[in-house]
């Protein structure tokens, strides 16, 4: 479609919660304990301001409403510098 021709790759982090890492050190003990939390994904995209609104409406079709949700976080920030590319040659 015309309006993908311009995008740009999104990373997918795999990740599990340094809680059971930090916990460890004496200087965090005390605010984790051991256990560790489960496995999680972050997906990092860019997405131009006029798309945002759009981009959580279909977030929200998928997942359903994310303010009843403990499993599916969406965070924006506004992104203030950017070099170089991963778009490719």
């Amino acid at each position: 479609p015309e309006g993908r021709k311009h995008a740009t790759p999104c990373p997918v982090l795999e990740s599990s919660s340094a809680s059971g890492y930090l916990s460890r050190i004496p200087l965090f003990a005390g605010f984790w304990d051991s256990e560790d939390l489960p496995f999680t994904r972050v997906i990092v995209a860019l997405v131009r301001d006029e798309l945002v609104n759009a981009v959580v409406r279909n977030i929200e079709f998928v997942c359903g409403s994310l303010s009843s949700r403990s499993d599916v976080m969406l965070a924006i920030s506004d992104l203030h510098s950017v070099v170089g590319s991963t778009a490719g040659p």
